[in-house]
């Protein structure tokens, strides 16, 4: 039987991979929900895991976990000797909360105006900017 290569890579909530040194709980499922490893490793870390030649048997699950985070997963993950896979999972604060102070609508428009269009729902930014006065004079009248 071969093998498959599977590497995991974990960050944290602010993109950046966690440090070499911290240690993630990590477990590996194989499509038969046979655990195949479970233990900590370090972000970057790469697994060799046995390829079936199945589609159920070579599609993994990959979990992570530190202590004071959510913990994060992929299902499946499609793994042949041919293609080594890498898995990316973000890990998450418990009781953490959105900052999106370095979100600027302009950055998104010119990044990615499609993007941009779709969460506007068709407004233009004259009609949002009206609803907006509306809503402050409304809300300023009680």
């Amino acid at each position: 039987m071969a093998d498959s290569v599977l590497r995991v890579r974990v960050f944290d909530g602010s993109r950046q991979e966690v440090a070499g040194a911290v240690p993630v709980l990590i477990t590996i499922m194989d499509g038969h929900s046979k655990i195949v490893f479970r233990g900590d490793k370090p972000s970057g870390t790469a697994f060799t895991v046995p390829f079936f030649d199945t589609p159920l048997g070579d599609n993994y699950t990959v979990v992570a976990f530190r202590d004071r985070y959510e913990q994060a997963g992929l299902t499946p993950v499609a793994c042949s000797p041919a293609l080594p896979q890498t898995v990316d999972l973000m890990l998450l604060k418990k009781d953490s909360g959105y900052n999106f102070s370095a979100a600027k609508w302009e950055t998104l428009k010119s990044w990615n105006e499609k993007a941009a269009e779709l969460l506007t729902g068709g407004v233009t930014e004259a009609v949002a900017q009206k609803r907006d006065r509306k809503s402050t004079r409304l809300n300023s009248s009680h």
